[in-house]
C-alpha cells in the first residue's frame, strides 16, 4: 500500500480522536444569537438567527453533512405555548476531502429559526429564550466538537424592527433556498440517477449543484452533470443505496437556491449541457491518491472502535 494511502487512513482515524471541548475553550467556528425584534406583538412569529463565523481554514456543516461531519444540534428551553420551527439553512458548498464529500460553510453564515408566539399573551410579558447548541468544526485534517449556550429575553410589545435588523435579516433570508411550488421528477437506470427540476429556460443559472437532504439517495462524492431541456434542469449523478423520493437543495447561483422534492417520473430528453459547481478534486474522479474502498472502511471501523473506548469524544452524540 503506498505511503500516501497509509497517511490518509491514519488521518481519517485520528481526526475523530479529538478531545471534547472544555469549558471556556476557544471556538474555531464562533456562534452569535440575533433576534429580529426583542419586542414582538402577541401572536407574532419572531425570527431568530444563529450566526456562525468560521476561522480561516475551518468549516461548519449543512443539515445533511454528506459523507462526513455532523449537522447542527439544538436543544431549546422555551416557555409553554411557544414553539420553535425547523431551522432554515443557507446554501452550502461542496468540499471533497480524501474522496469524501462534505456539505460545508467556510464563510460566515446564519441559520434562521421562527418562534411562534401565542395570540393571548399579554403586553409586557417577558419570554426567556435559551438554546443549547452543538456543532462540529473541521479543517481538512482535524475535527473539533463545539458547544455554546445562547440566551436572550423577549418582551411583548410593539413589534418594532429597527432598520439595521431588518436589513440584516432580509440579507440572511435571501441566502436561504426558496421552496418550489412544483415537484421535480427522478429516475434511476442502473447506477445512474437523473433528477429533473422545473426551471424556466429564460431564468439565470450559474454552476448548479444538487445537495440531497434525503439520506442515501445520491452518492455524494460522485460527479454531477447538468443540462437544460426546455423549462427543465436535469441533474445526473450516481444513485445511492436507497430508493424513493428525493428532497434536497438545488444551488442556482452564489448564495441562491431552490428547495426541491422529486418523485418518480419521466425525465425530459435532449437538452444542452451546463457547467456544474466543481468541488475540490472532483474534476478528476479517477484520483489515484484515494485509497481503495476496503481501506477506507477499515479506517472507519477502527475510528468507530476508538470512539467507543473514549467516552469524552463527541459528547454531542449523546
Amino acid at each position: 500500500m503506498p505511503l500516501r494511502w497509509l497517511f490518509l487512513i491514519l488521518s481519517l482515524l485520528f481526526a475523530t480522536a479529538v478531545p471534547a471541548q472544555t469549558p471556556g475553550a476557544r471556538l474555531t467556528v464562533q456562534g452569535q444569537l440575533f433576534v429580529e425584534t426583542a419586542t414582538p406583538k402577541p401572536g407574532d412569529t419572531v425570527t431568530v438567527a444563529l450566526f456562525f463565523t468560521p476561522e480561516p481554514g475551518w468549516h461548519g456543516y449543512w443539515e445533511n453533512p454528506g459523507d462526513a461531519g455532523l449537522g447542527l444540534q439544538l436543544e431549546w428551553s422555551l416557555p409553554a405555548g411557544i414553539a420553535a420551527g425547523k431551522p432554515r439553512f443557507p446554501v452550502p458548498q461542496p468540499l471533497l476531502i480524501g474522496g469524501l464529500m462534505n456539505h460545508v460553510y467556510e464563510a460566515p453564515h446564519a441559520v434562521l429559526i421562527d418562534l411562534k408566539l401565542p395570540a393571548a399573551i399579554k403586553a409586557g410579558t417577558q419570554i426567556p429564550v435559551s438554546i443549547a447548541a452543538n456543532w462540529l468544526a473541521c479543517t481538512d485534517k482535524i475535527c473539533v466538537p463545539q458547544q455554546d449556550q445562547f440566551e436572550t429575553m423577549l418582551t411583548i410589545g410593539s413589534g418594532a424592527i429597527s432598520s439595521e435588523q431588518r436589513k440584516r435579516f432580509d440579507a440572511w433570508r435571501a441566502q436561504t433556498p426558496v421552496p418550489l411550488d412544483r415537484a421535480g421528477r427522478f429516475a434511476v437506470e442502473g447506477k445512474r440517477l437523473q433528477i429533473a427540476i422545473p426551471y424556466p429556460d429564460s431564468a439565470p443559472l450559474d454552476h448548479p449543484y444538487f445537495f440531497a437532504l434525503t439520506q442515501n439517495r445520491v452518492r455524494y462524492a460522485a460527479p454531477q452533470l447538468a443540462k437544460r431541456s426546455g423549462d427543465w434542469l436535469v441533474i445526473e449523478s450516481e444513485a445511492g443505496t436507497e430508493p424513493g423520493p428525493i428532497e434536497g437543495l438545488l444551488r442556482i447561483g452564489d448564495g441562491q437556491g431552490l428547495w426541491v422534492r422529486s418523485v418518480a417520473g419521466t425525465i425530459p430528453k435532449g437538452g444542452s449541457a451546463v457547467a456544474t459547481l466543481p468541488p475540490d478534486g472532483m474534476s478528476n474522479p479517477a484520483d489515484t491518491d484515494t485509497p481503495p474502498l476496503p481501506w477506507l472502511l477499515l479506517a472507519a471501523i477502527a475510528g468507530g472502535f476508538l470512539l467507543n473506548l473514549m467516552p469524552c469524544v463527541f459528547p454531542i452524540l449523546d
